[in-house]
């Protein structure tokens, strides 16, 4: 009839609750999400939750209203003290619509988890380049610090030259390291032989000093014994 009246004393045949739990209840969406029917007057026709059959309808949540309206679509709403989505859509012949739900949190999840995989990533790969640093300060920096430190030193005149710097390894610092002290070796060498011509210069200047003392002792003496001849003579002459 043109006022629906088949179509509604065909839905009053059916045993809502069988077919509810034959064809409606196993329906699963996700984890937690489900599957329900309603009528066009708001009215849950058909419910996983069998006390909100023919009890609860869509008319008393401002969502509901619109889903009404609309008739096709997804929203966004607010469900059982929880965000949910919801994807519907209405049949005019029939009567009916179907809807199904399920928790935005559940929906979330996978990119909750994604995003907990990115963190962990990151934190690796920052760990790995706080590693990375930590083995080239170690092996790079602090050598090549020390053989600055050493040059600064030896720029400034206080360089101990008899301290070398340690050789481990064979890298570009290592071999640094060694031509450093082969020039500190090499240094310290001309610094000996300066010090030995040194005190050859020393003792060589100290014999001529002292044969010069001795030669102006010599000149006293000759002058002495040229004056006694010169008396001697003065005496003969007198």
């Amino acid at each position: 009839n043109e006022d629906g009246s088949e179509k509604y004393s065909l839905l009053s045949a059916v045993d809502v609750d069988k077919f509810t739990s034959r064809l409606i209840k196993p329906i699963q969406v996700g984890h937690e999400g489900i599957v329900f029917i309603y009528q066009s007057n708001g009215l849950f026709f058909s419910h996983p939750d069998y006390e909100k059959i023919l009890n609860e309808n869509l008319n008393d949540y401002d969502w509901g209203i619109e889903l009404l309206e609309k008739k096709k679509g997804t929203m966004e709403v607010f469900y059982d003290e929880q965000d949910q989505l919801i994807d519907f859509i209405f049949d005019d012949n029939i009567g009916l619509g179907v809807a199904s739900i399920i928790p935005l949190a559940e929906i979330s999840a996978p990119v909750r988890r994604l995003q907990n995989i990115s963190i962990l990533v990151t934190l690796g790969i920052i760990l790995i380049a706080v590693i990375t640093i930590y083995y080239l300060s170690s092996f790079y920096v602090r050598p090549l610090k020390k053989v600055i430190v050493a040059m600064h030193d030896i720029s400034e005149g206080r360089a101990d030259l008899t301290k070398r710097l340690t050789e481990k390894g064979n890298n570009e610092i290592t071999q640094l390291g060694h031509y450093f002290n082969t020039f500190i070796a090499g240094l310290l060498n001309i610094i000996k032989n300066i010090l030995n011509m040194s005190k050859e210069v020393a003792n060589v200047n100290e014999n001529l000093s002292s044969r010069s003392e001795e030669t102006v002792s010599s000149s006293n003496n000759i002058i002495i014994n040229v004056e006694d001849i010169e008396q001697e003579i003065n005496k003969l002459d007198g």
